[in-house]
């Protein structure tokens, strides 16, 4: 059971891997911390409809502190007894963002540790130099100025095709489930990563960089 009591910065920094802590001033918002470091305010609300949304505020530290957060949170939480719904707001504005766009939301989140890795672990130096690298050779020159929510399922697999025939630059040894992996929308990143080329299997191709 999660734990309940006012958050502060001193609750905060006691967060243990995998604990959400829910604040007991104001039902709903809680700080949420992964199994690495990163630690994040959340929103949990009942949309008009009575559907369960999460809404992510943001990251602890600059500009997020427990009470900038909790500020937001109220302010959400107004938005949503006006029947709005923040969280499938933000998701629309995601998909209105173009690839590029995308791409960089994602190395800034990866560089800061705030995307986890299979294994729950912040990702390395050394493969975040890969997805640097895959998402400037590649995704951005093929796919960046397309609008994420407008990226099909077969524009990705074009995609993989063309960078396999050396569309963009030398060459690497790299998987498709890697290269697609920010390169679509959400629904359709996550149907890659588990199966990127339907055959049931994760294949490597010999691509150019």
């Amino acid at each position: 059971m999660a734990a309940r009591a006012r958050i502060g910065l001193r609750q905060v920094r006691a967060l243990q891997p995998g604990q959400t802590l829910w604040d007991s001033s104001l039902p709903g918002f809680g700080a949420r911390r992964q199994q690495g470091e990163a630690i994040a305010y959340v929103l949990k609300y009942r949309t008009a409809g009575g559907r369960q949304r999460w809404f992510t505020i943001g990251q602890h530290g600059a500009p997020w502190t427990p009470e900038s957060a909790r500020r937001q949170a109220r302010q959400l939480l107004g938005d949503v007894a006006r029947k709005a719904d923040p969280a499938a707001e933000k998701r629309a504005a995601r998909k209105a963002q173009t690839v590029s766009e995308l791409c960089d939301l994602y190395f800034a989140d990866a560089t800061a540790g705030r995307l986890m890795t299979r294994r729950r672990s912040p990702k390395k130096r050394s493969t975040l130099d890969t997805d640097f690298g895959r998402i400037e050779r590649h995704i951005k020159p093929l796919l960046g100025r397309r609008t994420v929510g407008a990226v099909t399922r077969e524009d990705v697999e074009a995609f993989m095709h063309d960078v396999a025939a050396g569309k963009t630059a030398s060459r690497t040894k790299t998987k498709p489930r890697g290269l697609a992996r920010v390169a679509a929308p959400d629904d359709l990143v996550d149907q890659l990563v588990r199966d990127p080329s339907g055959s049931g299997r994760s294949e490597s191709l010999t691509v150019r960089r």
